[in-house]
């Protein structure tokens, strides 16, 4: 079995792009391995710094030992023993101001959006990954968010 193509060969080869990183340190909380490495992957090519948490408990002690340098969480929504409505939650009782996206394949009808940036439906495109990131890191408050429709 031939070993998989780097990140740099299948960006690439399909043309995504997006914008360049600009050093931000992003959590990414998410219990599926596969899902995280590539995430951190994506986000790490484009020269972001990533930190993850393996599941809810584990990402906010990682926000708390790093939340000076955080600018965004990225959330899985479905995780065991702590979902991600109940992790921002926690993280707003840290930082009321805390900027997250919600990384989710389930649909969005029934998830209180309130206190969200944005909301990334997996799968997604390593260019649609990088816009949002980029957009959420630019913008000073939620209220900026929300009209630029994120």
């Amino acid at each position: 079995m031939a070993p998989a193509p780097a990140l740099s060969e299948l960006a690439s080869r399909s043309g995504m792009g997006g914008p360049p990183g600009g050093g931000e340190t992003i959590l990414l909380i998410d219990d599926d391995d596969i899902v995280r490495n590539t995430t951190r992957r994506m986000l790490e090519y484009k020269g972001y710094r990533v930190i993850e948490g393996v599941n809810g408990r584990d990402g906010l002690e990682m926000y708390q030992c790093e939340r000076e340098n955080i600018g965004l969480v990225f959330l899985d929504l479905q995780m065991p023993d702590m979902n991600g409505q109940e992790v921002l939650a926690r993280l707003r009782t840290i930082d009321p101001q805390v900027k997250v996206a919600y990384l989710s394949g389930s649909a969005q009808g029934e998830v209180d959006l309130e206190h969200v940036y944005a909301y990334v439906h997996k799968p997604f495109t390593f260019t649609s990954l990088l816009q949002t990131t980029r957009r959420i890191l630019d913008c000073d408050n939620l209220d900026e968010a929300k009209r630029a429709d994120l």
